[in-house]
């Protein structure tokens, strides 16, 4: 009867002993599948600029509307919007407001339809936010305002600006910190960044547009 119970013992043991490795095996595999899926992500995503495209829409080949479906068609994940390639679809109804909106409404249902991220819009033509003159300075800011408000309803992160103007270093840094200041204290709120790019003149200065950046002091 002993020797029975002993065997049974031993059994029990070397049936524990198999599960716990089984388990452990499991573990082990469960583990290498998750390291492999996850090398096997990309090491950052891609956006695409939409200046990329510009040529195909300024000759009237490709829909800027069509934007993101491209994107989606070439493998992007994300969008940067560019808006003077807007130009036209916004004259398409005298009420810019009502222009605007329906625009933005048709941007977004087709990142939602193609599943593509809407990131930044980079603005032109809205004015120097870096003149002497602090009228036409404060125009430009308010002219960006309406594409930070895009930029919200879109769900952007940023907005992209030039800091064009005066070009005198000193008057320049001078302009471009006050003008570029107004705009980031009404984007804040809305929780969308303002980027400058270095695109030429005194903004491809990196020392001077370092200083500005100082002078502004909004992270």
């Amino acid at each position: 009867m002993r020797s029975i119970i002993i065997k049974g013992l031993v059994l029990m043991l070397i049936i524990s002993s198999c599960k716990k490795n089984a388990e452990e095996n499991t573990k082990t595999q469960d583990e290498t599948t998750v390291t492999t899926s996850e090398a096997a992500q990309p090491f950052f995503k891609l956006s695409l600029a939409q200046w990329s495209l510009h040529k195909a829409i300024q000759s009237g080949e490709m829909s800027p509307l069509d934007f993101a479906r491209k994107a989606n068609e070439l493998g992007f994940e994300g969008v940067e919007y560019v808006s003077q390639l807007y130009r036209e679809e916004l004259k398409k109804d005298p009420d810019p407001g009502l222009a605007m909106q329906h625009l933005l409404e048709t941007l977004k249902s087709e990142s939602e339809t193609y599943h593509v991220r809407n990131l930044v819009i980079m603005i032109d033509g809205e004015g120097d936010l870096a003149v002497t003159d602090e009228a036409a300075r404060n125009q430009a800011v308010e002219n960006h305002k309406k594409w930070i408000d895009a930029a919200a309803f879109l769900g952007c992160h940023s907005i992209r600006v030039n800091l064009f103007g005066a070009n005198d270093p000193e008057q320049w840094a001078t302009a471009a910190a006050d003008g570029l200041g107004k705009l980031a204290d009404y984007a804040a709120p809305k929780n969308i960044n303002v980027i400058v790019e270095n695109h030429g003149y005194l903004s491809s200065d990196a020392a001077l547009l370092a200083e500005v950046m100082q002078k502004v002091n909004r992270p």
